[in-house]
């Protein structure tokens, strides 16, 4: 987790993220309830068992979005760490070398896969944003967006391994989700899918075919659980067995079937970052880069 030295309203990427919020007042009163919110959610997972490894931003330059580390680099247990290519110029400053050096050198991977050159060419692909990987199944789902282009997915694909399940969204009112870990989130048994924002009937189904194959119970969310950020969820591992977390917002949006069915299926931990959702468009689940290396 990377705890912000600037967080705030992003301007150059509120044209594709509908969720982010200009927040009017003081952003030292904005910054101050980050990180009391971002310190919280640490707190919070430590205590449920979780080893978080916090990461402190610099100041300059300026990133707003610094807290989503998972946009700009993804670990995996065949040795291989991935950077990304980013849609909004100021996040590419997130790709933070002293960071990428302390990977290298805590876990030595047995690879480094860079396709950030590819932002040159605008082929996007955002991390365990635009992907949301079944790791055991090998299989990726990506919604297509202006931050996740289908060749950059596709070269990624190859180069490790995965299948993927691709398809369009609709936020409701005609605009792509600009995130696949919007729409849907995937567990060891569990996952979540907005199926409302997937208008097309063929690629929903294909979606819900692909997860019951490997083994997934599937729960359908709606347009409004999205909107609170209901499908931004990950499943880690704690001293006492799997987590799923999401922010309080999230768990107070989700259908009450749903919500049921998950507190018979896998401990839940709900996280309060009201301020970081609002104004960065971006819940808990985007503040997690998982660390799966060696």
């Amino acid at each position: 987790m990377v705890r912000p030295a600037a967080f705030g309203y992003n301007e150059e990427t509120a044209s594709s993220n509908v969720f982010q919020k200009n927040r009017t007042g003081d952003d030292r009163q904005v910054r101050a309830r980050v990180w009391k919110e971002f310190d919280g959610a640490v707190e919070r997972l430590r205590d449920s068992g979780i080893e978080v490894l916090v990461w402190e931003d610099r100041p300059e330059p300026a990133k707003p979005d610094a807290i989503f580390p998972n946009n700009w680099f993804s670990t995996h247990r065949d040795g291989t760490l991935v950077l990304y290519p980013l849609e909004a110029r100021v996040r590419r400053h997130e790709r933070d070398p002293d960071l990428v050096s302390w990977l290298v050198e805590a876990s030595a991977p047995r690879r480094v896969l860079d396709l950030s050159a590819l932002e040159n060419e605008g082929l996007y692909l955002e991390g365990t944003g635009s992907l949301v990987l079944d790791r055991p199944a090998r299989v990726a789902y990506c919604a297509l967006s202006s931050r996740s282009h289908p060749s950059t997915l596709a070269r990624w694909a190859g180069e490790m391994g995965y299948s993927t399940v691709t398809f369009r969204t609709d936020d409701g009112h005609g605009h792509a989700v600009y995130h696949t870990n919007v729409v849907m989130s995937v567990g060891t048994r569990i996952a979540c899918v907005v199926e409302e924002a997937i208008p097309a009937r063929d690629e929903r189904q294909r979606v819900r075919a692909s997860l019951e194959a490997s083994g997934h119970g599937v729960h359908a969310l709606d347009l409004e659980a999205m909107r609170a950020l209901g499908a931004n969820a990950l499943e880690l591992r704690a001293r006492e067995g799997p987590l799923w977390v999401l922010s309080t917002r999230a768990w107070a949006h989700l259908p009450v079937p749903v919500r049921r069915a998950l507190e018979q299926e896998i401990h839940v931990l709900p996280i309060d970052v009201a301020t970081i959702e609002e104004v960065g468009g971006g819940g808990i689940r985007c503040m997690l880069a998982e660390l799966f290396l060696p």
